[in-house]
């Protein structure tokens, strides 16, 4: 537990100095080097769109619905303006969107391994297993989002009412629903899904030629916006099957993470290759 806390607040600790040194435009730049560049590059701004113009449209509906919305007694319960039926809607328009653009993402993490290694893998079997992590991963994650600003705008609403002075437009600030929020998810994600379809290749090959060795390979954009999670793990590798590790100043493993990304917004990347 001790060690999780301590990966949370560096992480918590390394965002906040990225983002108060760095504007938002400055976290997509992916290093010339990484394969796939300009493809994931597309991904992040095609996925970015998608959640950008959900959000603006559960903004918009909240926002009205706000504007029209008695103020009870303080004391009174704070019910949800929304209603549970609005929310599962927005909850499958999120779900689908991630998955459409996840389900790309393995595949072409699929591709980058292959070229790599110069050998084929069974596409049926690759895609049976993308698929299967794909809706595992990104139902989950539709979901918490999803609770995530419900949850936040029963908090809001709390404050709006006990709050004098406090405002609609006050509310909406707070919901998350900003395009800054769906960048970050398009970054991180989208770092996720190449990187997990590498894994998932790596895992298929092995399959067939058990003798074969896959290692995994991390490597930052390796300069100044470089997060010091991240950076002691540029060039690092690991055997597919294992994990990174992270360490604090005096060498001692708090944490370990089996791929980027490694927090929020992260622009590592993982080349999984054979170990010959």
């Amino acid at each position: 537990m001790a060690s999780r806390e301590r990966l949370e607040a560096a992480i918590a600790a390394a965002s906040e100095w990225l983002a108060e040194r760095y504007d938002i435009a400055e976290f997509k730049a992916r290093d010339r080097r990484e394969p796939g560049r300009r493809e994931k590059m597309r991904a992040e701004r095609a996925l970015m769109r998608d959640v950008a113009r959900l959000f603006r449209r559960m903004a918009a509906a909240i926002r009205q619905r706000l504007e029209a919305y008695p103020r009870p007694a303080a004391k009174a319960e704070t019910p949800d303006p929304m209603g549970d039926e609005w929310w599962d809607e927005q909850e499958a328009a999120l779900r689908a969107i991630l998955l459409r653009h996840m389900g790309r993402g393995a595949s072409g993490g699929g591709r980058i391994f292959q070229a790599a290694v110069g050998v084929s893998i069974d596409p049926a079997a690759f895609n049976k297993q993308a698929s299967k992590w794909v809706q595992s991963e990104y139902t989950k994650l539709s979901k918490t989002i999803s609770d995530g600003v419900s949850d936040e705008l029963r908090k809001q609403l709390q404050e709006f009412i006990t709050t004098p002075g406090t405002t609609v437009g006050d509310v909406m600030e707070r919901l998350g629903l900003e395009t800054s929020h769906a960048e970050m998810i398009a970054i991180t994600e989208i770092t996720r899904a190449y990187a997990e379809g590498q894994r998932i290749a790596g895992e298929e090959l092995q399959k067939d030629y058990p003798d074969l060795t896959v290692r995994e390979y991390w490597f930052t954009n390796n300069d100044e916006i470089v997060c010091e999670i991240c950076r002691p793990l540029n060039g690092t590798s690991v055997l597919l099957q294992e994990n990174f590790t992270v360490q604090d100043k005096d060498g001692n493993t708090i944490a370990e993470i089996p791929r980027p990304p490694a927090h929020p917004r992260c622009r590592c990347w993982s080349q999984t290759e054979l170990d010959v």
